[in-house]
């Protein structure tokens, strides 16, 4: 999965919808989306992992 059009908030509700279906972890729902995002934001938000997927969202959306 890749942001494409999508907002990074899109994509992670997306890919928490995803990977609740099939019993992911929060753990692993928010590496596949770190992963999903370009380098340049995977970057910027390694100062803000200790945050709570809320708050990493709202500074990729920053980022976008």
């Amino acid at each position: 999965m890749e942001l494409g059009n999508r907002s990074p908030r899109e994509l992670f509700v997306d890919i928490r919808s995803i990977g609740s279906d099939i019993g992911c972890t929060a753990a692993a729902i928010r590496r596949q989306w770190l992963d999903a995002l370009p380098t340049t934001y995977q970057n910027a938000l390694v100062t803000h992992e200790d945050d709570n997927d809320d708050s990493m969202v709202e500074w990729a959306e920053r980022i976008h």
